[in-house]
């Protein structure tokens, strides 16, 4: 439910990271994203740990995915994470990112099928490519948004002005309750004289019976 919350608006990139070692079209994040973009012009897919998928056919895997899960080879990644012991081990970013530029030149198969098919390889070219697609989303987006707010605050402001003035203290409170009721009398007894104003805002021509009921639950809760 957080997922979709957060997925769901038009205006969210949906970035899926996912394995190289397990099928992609069972992932959980993957089928939630087809159904919220179902074109695919927001959906990212992140494949890590690609020094880790031994046994060759990542290239085919990911050409595959695109073809059968409609997804756009330029909204997907390659990427070397750290494994758990360079974690251990404090291993800077810096070498981390050496390690995967070397993991990617080695692999042949990996980065002629992204010459051919147009994949991104790398942590740099995803952080790139999130820039820019972040940049062209604000542009498409930026005034239905700013439109949205608007009617918001038009509405919280009617609101507002329904609601009127916070009440500081115990005491504001009691003196507004005084002028309300003040005010609820006054009324009550032009209207008994027949000078309250009707909706037409022309004077009433004589006295109306009224029947109050007055209840002190209805006072409390005012």
């Amino acid at each position: 439910g957080m997922c979709r919350k957060y997925a769901e608006p038009p205006e969210s990139i949906i970035l899926n990271v996912a394995s190289a070692m397990v099928d992609f079209s069972t992932s959980a994040s993957l089928q939630l994203s087809q159904e919220l973009d179902p074109e695919g012009r927001r959906t990212l897919l992140c494949v890590t740990k690609i020094d880790q998928h031994k046994e060759g056919g990542l290239a085919k895997k990911i050409r595959v995915a695109v073809d059968t899960m409609k997804l756009r080879a330029e909204l997907i990644f390659a990427v070397r994470n750290r494994k758990q012991e360079e974690n251990d081990q404090a291993l800077s970013l810096a070498k981390a990112r050496q390690l995967e530029t070397e993991c990617i030149a080695s692999d042949m198969e990996l980065t002629e099928g992204a010459e051919l098919h147009g994949y991104g390889l790398g942590i740099l070219h995803l952080s790139q490519q999130l820039v820019k697609i972040q940049l062209q989303r604000i542009i498409e987006t930026l005034p239905a948004t700013a439109k949205a707010i608007r009617r918001k605050l038009d509405e919280l402001q009617r609101r507002l002005a329904e609601i009127g003035h916070p009440m500081e203290d115990e005491q504001a409170c009691k003196l507004k309750a005084m002028m309300l009721a003040d005010e609820c009398h006054e009324a009550l007894c032009k209207e008994r004289e027949g000078r309250a104003q009707q909706a037409t805002g022309a004077p009433t021509s004589e006295g109306e019976v009224i029947e109050i009921e007055l209840r002190v639950d209805d006072m409390l809760k005012a």
